[in-house]
């Protein structure tokens, strides 16, 4: 059975409720919300050495929230502030396939007073600066004794999302059943298109933005 408006389980960005199966002839119920405000951005790019088939490609996630989360799981209770950046580079030779160097860095910050978190009215602008420690992980795959290297650096965060055009509003009621448990999300959601200006690091940013407002609850029940 399956009832759709708005969206899907996989595209609403809540968390999905995992839940062990209920014993014979009882049920259980699982609740999760999330309440606040997101600024989100994204973008990649890649670039290629002059005579060499050797190509760089950069990707870029941040994803601010401002809010209260939270359900009948304890570890799912948020009240505040988070900052979560994902980036991942790699080199890869076009001609063999091979990927020559790897780096992934991602971290999260709660309520941190390392960082600045602001919202305007009306999905108007957002903004955060400060600092943000990555966790780093740095590979050479095909080298001739392939290795990692891991270690965490503080990151400099500067960035505006700028409201721009409609504020797209909707209702969302999505409704599945997934083997033996149905699953229930139903709210509203405000999204509004951003560019965005700053840097992280010492790089200026080339990314896409949406600003978003968001009032979602999820159940699951498991019978």
């Amino acid at each position: 059975m399956r009832r759709l408006l708005g969206g899907s389980l996989a595209g609403m960005g809540l968390a999905i409720l995992l839940a062990a199966p209920a014993a014979a002839g009882s049920s259980t119920e699982h609740r999760f919300f999330e309440r606040g405000r997101i600024a989100a951005a994204s973008g990649g790019e890649c670039t290629r050495a002059p005579d060499s088939p050797r190509v760089t490609c950069t990707e870029t996630s941040v994803d601010v929230f401002k809010g209260t989360r939270g359900g009948t799981n304890p570890d799912s209770r948020f009240r505040g502030e988070q900052v979560c950046v994902s980036r991942h580079k790699s080199t890869v030779n076009e001609r063999t396939g091979r990927v020559l160097r790897e780096t992934r860095e991602q971290g999260c910050a709660r309520n941190r007073r390392s960082l600045d978190v602001d919202f305007g009215e009306r999905l108007s602008w957002a903004s955060v600066a400060g600092t943000i420690k990555l966790q780093r992980e740095r590979c050479a795959p095909y080298s001739a004794e392939p290795v990692c290297e891991r270690d965490e650096r503080l990151v400099a965060l500067d960035l505006y999302w700028d409201g721009r055009g409609p504020i797209l509003e909707r209702f969302i009621y999505v409704r599945e059943t997934l083997e033996n448990c149905e699953w229930t999300i139903s709210g509203t959601e405000r999204r509004r298109q951003a560019t965005i200006d700053g840097t992280i690091g010492t790089k200026s940013v080339d990314l896409g933005g949406e600003l978003i407002k968001r009032d979602l609850q999820q159940t699951q029940v498991c019978t």
